[in-house]
């Protein structure tokens, strides 16, 4: 979902799923918020491509209002899909140069990274932080992995310094900085504060370990 700032207006947001579009201009007042809101997906060229809707899984019906279609269908089998056309745009094409500079992105497609990405060098060349959701192994057909998105992005003068774990082990974000930027102290501190609460959490979940039941202790006795 695209977010752009005009002069007279509040940001514009765009989002690929007709249903969702409907839906969520019934919950929200966007005229009132003074925000466009189109339905447009992000692709590596102009024009009109095929949006997939999951309708059902091994025979079980789908919600139509959910954030998890794409372009591109997934590789699980028994998976039927409702086809819709949406009109789509180029980063590069839909955020000004001059309207984008130090800006920051957050790009979470569902596998379509890879058209995104491709339609957006110049963009990118001007992003000083990039997350970016990743996946290691095939979840959608055709789609790039992770290697191939970093491969992208790191001659962008983009580099990973941190990861999540969303849906561990496949599916997680990435975080990219500008390579000019890993020497600023503050972004150093930065980076050094995140590790350090990643440590702390895990010990405290060392520490709020629970203790063994008895057939454990039992188990562990006769071993």
């Amino acid at each position: 979902m695209p977010a752009r700032c005009c002069p007279t207006r509040a940001p514009s947001l765009s989002n690929r799923a007709p249903y969702n579009v409907e839906h969520y201009r019934q919950e929200l007042d966007y005229d009132g918020q003074r925000i466009e809101y189109e339905q447009l997906a992000l692709a590596d060229a102009p024009g009109e491509l095929p949006f997939y809707l999951r309708t059902s899984v091994d025979g079980v019906e789908m919600p139509l209002v959910v954030g998890r279609n794409s372009l591109m269908k997934r590789t699980a089998p028994n998976t039927l899909y409702e086809e819709v056309k949406v009109r789509a745009v180029r980063l590069d094409d839909y955020f000004r140069a001059e309207a984008a500079e130090n800006c920051c992105l957050w790009i979470d497609v569902e596998g379509s990274s890879g058209k995104v990405i491709a339609g957006g060098k110049r963009l990118l060349g001007q992003t000083q932080v990039l997350m970016i959701e990743v996946e290691d192994r095939p979840v959608w057909q055709g789609q790039w992995l992770a290697t191939q998105v970093l491969e992208f992005l790191y001659p962008l003068g983009l580099v990973p310094i941190a990861r999540d774990f969303e849906w561990w082990p496949d599916n997680y974000n990435v975080v990219c900085v500008r390579q000019d930027l890993i020497a600023r102290p503050d972004i150093r501190l930065a980076i050094d504060e995140f590790y350090s609460s990643i440590g702390q959490r895990l010990r405290q979940s060392v520490q709020k370990k629970p203790k063994p039941n008895l057939w454990q202790r039992l188990r562990a006795r006769l071993a």
